[in-house]
């Protein structure tokens, strides 16, 4: 999910699909086991995370990169996730 001006685009396999709202409203919605804020513009979905090394991420071969003070956290969920599923 990435924020757009005063929308959010869901970036999905079968398109782009925009809705009204904010990050910071999903955010307080979403599983924070399943997704994850990265950024101020990007959450992304754990299980979609291909590689994550020296603070970058990548989904279908798309580089992002996650915000010094969430590199942290973002990395024990991670962890927790790939032991999990």
């Amino acid at each position: 999910m990435k924020a757009v001006n005063s929308a959010v685009e869901f970036v999905l396999r079968n398109g782009i699909f925009r809705r009204e709202t904010s990050l910071s409203e999903l955010d307080n919605i979403l599983d924070e086991k399943l997704f994850y804020r990265i950024n101020r513009q990007y959450i992304v979905n754990i299980g979609e995370v291909e590689q994550y090394k020296n603070g970058k991420i990548q989904i279908c071969g798309i580089e992002m990169e996650v915000s010094i003070r969430k590199r942290k956290k973002f990395q024990k969920i991670y962890t927790l996730f790939d032991i999990d599923y």
